[in-house]
Parts: structure tokens; sequence; C-alpha cells
């Protein structure tokens, strides 16, 4: 049977932001919607994407929340202008990075 991913999990500092973010930033749509969790439907044949707030990830996990570098993770949203990036972080994105385009 191949591996299928059903869910991806980040804990989160500021849970409203980024639900903003994810929401209404790239348009995903809400499935679950707690005070401390919530999760996006998006679409089929694809895992779900899930926000938990990172203290109450870390209680769940047994293990501290404190920890700093990178965790060797990363996420893509490509979008084809400088004008949807635009759009994209008016809702609450942050880049920490912005590579040079990518010219076909």
């Amino acid at each position: 049977m191949p591996l299928e991913v059903t869910a991806i999990m980040i804990g989160v500092e500021d849970l409203a932001r980024s639900k903003q973010f994810y929401g209404e930033g790239l348009g995903c749509t809400i499935d679950k919607d707690y005070r401390n969790f919530v999760s996006f439907n998006l679409g089929d044949g694809s895992s779900s994407l899930a926000l938990y707030e990172r203290e109450a990830a870390a209680q769940d996990a047994g293990v501290s929340s404190e920890g700093s570098g990178f965790r060797g993770v990363s996420f893509h949203f490509i979008v084809p202008s400088s004008e949807a990036v635009d759009k994209v972080m008016s809702n609450g994105g942050i880049v920490k990075f912005c590579g040079s385009p990518v010219r076909a």
C-alpha cells in the first residue's frame, strides 16, 4: 500500500493570524475550527492542513515548546507575479526570505 499523508500539522505562535493567512490569504477552506486548533480542507486527493497553538501541540506531545533554529521544514506557495505575492501577503504573511524570480 502506498504511503498517504492524511494531515500536516503546524504548531504556530499566533493561531488567529495563521488562520487568516491560510484561510483568506491562500484561500484554504476551514474544515474544523476550535479554540486552539483549526484544520483546512485542501481539496480532493490532498492532505488536510492543521494549525495548532505551539504550546498546546508541545504539551500534547509531552515535550517543551522551547527551541530555536531551523527545524528542517519549509513550505512553498508559488505564484505567477509579484502582485499575487502582495495579495497573499496582505492577509497576515511574513516574508522571511525572498528568492530571485525564476524566469521560464
